[in-house]
């Protein structure tokens, strides 16, 4: 930068250009879309104290992601039952919030103070991963992302909804939760769900520090489970989490619960 002498600039960037969804500069106001198709991954850098001659008068931007990834990979258990999956929904999730950039250089590898930028609002919503078209599983894992990618969502730590049997449902508490939208076939009749896209749902308590700069790849495993008499009467499905290069970072797995 040309500075006079003895003169510093201080360089702050966000990436993209307003999409629409924050206001202000220094002190963010972001909302999270609500559909992935909408999102963006929200990215910044910050960079202090540049002269005339730092750097030979270039500036180096080292850009940082703002917020968490979410992707789904699935699997059915067997080749005797058909699952299809046509959507996703995070819900109880904080969708708003106050960004602030950090006041160290985002190229200053040694500090991890730029991670935790965000202010959330109390405002809790849902994120939804609709789908282009059904999904339908194999026995071998495949990634049912949507066509526009992952799902973009503030960082935050998320506690679980606590399913009561014949209690309050979940969209009345407080706790976050997955709705799987799906539909499974086996023995001659739907287990949940039915034809033409009629999709029942899975609910799924889920829990967790979810950091900015990391992708979380959700793993659903489905299965049948049986009555007395060998048949099958409900679908049930196992939820673990792998990571992608994002980083390293996981959370607790928790079951899953069909309504």
């Amino acid at each position: 930068p040309a500075t006079a002498s003895g003169q510093s600039l201080d360089f702050l960037v966000l990436y993209p250009k307003d999409d629409g969804n924050w206001t202000g500069f220094s002190q963010l106001k972001y909302t999270v879309p609500q559909t992935n198709a909408s999102q963006v991954d929200l990215m910044y850098a910050t960079t202090y104290n540049q002269t005339q001659t730092t750097n030979s008068g270039t500036v180096a931007l080292n850009l940082k992601h703002a917020l968490s990834a979410i992707s789904f990979k699935a699997k059915k258990e067997s080749d005797n039952m058909t699952v299809k999956v046509s959507g996703i929904d995070l819900c109880k999730v904080k969708t708003a919030g106050t960004f602030a950039f950090p006041t160290v250089s985002t190229g200053n590898t040694n500090s991890d103070s730029y991670v935790n930028c965000w202010t959330l609002d109390d405002t809790s919503g849902t994120l939804s991963a609709g789908f282009s078209s059904t999904q339908n599983l194999t026995t071998s894992y495949q990634t049912i992302n949507a066509t526009d990618g992952v799902v973009m969502m503030l960082p935050q730590t998320l506690t679980a909804w606590v399913p009561a049997n014949g209690g309050p449902e979940a969209a009345t508490q407080t706790g976050a939760y997955l709705v799987i939208h799906c539909s499974a076939y086996s023995s001659g009749r739907y287990v949940i769900g039915g034809a033409d896209n009629d999709n029942g749902l899975i609910y799924a308590p889920i829990e967790g520090e979810f950091k900015a700069g990391k992708h979380y790849e959700l793993v659903m495993d489905f299965g049948l489970g049986y009555n007395d008499e060998g048949k099958p009467n409900r679908l049930m499905v196992d939820l673990t989490a792998s990571i992608k290069s994002w980083s390293t970072e996981g959370f607790t797995p928790s079951p899953l619960y069909p309504n």
